[in-house]
């Protein structure tokens, strides 16, 4: 393991120790993952995902991930948290659905 990632894990059980890292879902889960950017070696990406399987927040997009760029080809990430919007606030099950269903392509993205 890196030694960045070593120490961006330690920063966070730290964190988690002193109660200044939510366990459970926070009331306003976008600052908290804004917050959690704030930590060294914590991205956007990561701080998503975290608020997806940490959290289990209902609502969480990553439309920079790889596989979600993959399936939606020729589209930017803007276009793509776009189209993202009709799922709201059930984004998250969306996500996950595109990750674990092989073959997933978008319809109607002639209407972005």
């Amino acid at each position: 393991m890196p030694l960045k990632r070593a120490e961006a894990l330690i920063n966070l059980a730290n964190a988690a120790l002193e109660g200044t890292l939510p366990m459970t879902i926070p009331g306003d889960v976008e600052q908290a993952m804004k917050t959690l950017q704030t930590f060294p070696g914590i991205g956007r990406w990561t701080a998503n995902y975290f608020a997806l399987r940490g959290w289990q927040a209902k609502d969480v997009f990553l439309p920079d991930d790889y596989l979600i760029k993959q399936r939606f080809p020729g589209m930017t990430p803007a276009q793509i948290r776009r189209y993202a919007e009709r799922w709201k606030p059930w984004r998250s099950y969306a996500l996950l659905h595109i990750w674990y269903t092989e073959g997933w392509q978008p319809d109607g993205t002639d209407e972005l």
